[in-house]
């Protein structure tokens, strides 16, 4: 594990093991809401209060495709997300790994909050994986009194090529994250329907992509 840098290489070992842990939908995991092909299931994960989140969906592009969308656009993103203020790049430690920080705009009576993470992904077996290790401190963004920073207790993605057919990719995102401050643990629960949203936009923004592409050769 030479590429992730040392002060991160423990807990990225952790992170993954429980990632490819918890990557199989067993009777563990309970169904929230399916919305146009993508599913969010939750599940109680040790002592936490709040419940780890489970994304699925199969998404219309190759595994690099895939993974160059979701972990490399910081644009869609935020347009997959309207709830986020900003998405940038605090470090970039290589190629792939990277610190990242996102801020959410702030809600009625919630405060904005801070998400800091170093995150990399790697090859595995027909697929790649995506781990995310929740920071609380970096030198590069001093903490924040008018926003909260949360906590990211687990989170990352798991990419899985399709056998039959290259041109599809299983997606699996696995999210636990403290949102901190006063919020209720109530209003905390229903953040899934975020995420949910999200993966249904990046779903829709492949199938669009594809259909361009299929104009332009029809027309060639």
């Amino acid at each position: 594990m030479s590429f992730i840098p040392e002060e991160y290489q423990q807990q990225y070992k952790e992170n993954k093991k429980e990632l490819l842990n918890l990557f199989q939908l067993d009777e563990s995991w309970t169904l929230l809401q399916e919305k146009e092909g993508v599913t969010a299931h939750q599940r109680h994960y040790k002592d936490n209060l709040i419940e780890m989140i489970r994304i699925e969906a199969q998404f219309d592009s190759s595994l690099n495709e895939t993974a160059d969308l979701l972990f490399n656009d910081a644009q869609e993103l935020l347009n997959s997300k309207p709830q986020l203020q900003s998405a940038e790049i605090i470090e970039e430690l290589n190629e792939k790994g990277r610190v990242i920080l996102v801020t959410t705009k702030p809600i009625l009576f919630i405060s904005p909050r801070e998400i800091l993470v170093y995150t990399n992904y790697e090859n595995i077996e027909n697929g790649i994986i995506q781990v995310q290790v929740g920071l609380q401190t970096h030198p590069q963004v001093p903490l924040d009194s008018k926003k909260v920073r949360t906590t990211t207790v687990l989170g990352g993605h798991v990419l899985i090529k399709n056998p039959e057919d290259n041109s599809k990719t299983k997606v699996v995102y696995i999210i636990l994250n403290l949102l901190n401050g006063n919020i209720p643990l109530k209003l905390q629960s229903t953040v899934y329907q975020q995420h949910l949203n999200s993966y249904v936009y990046f779903k829709k923004l492949i199938e669009k992509k594809n259909l361009q592409r299929q104009k332009i050769n029809d027309q060639i």
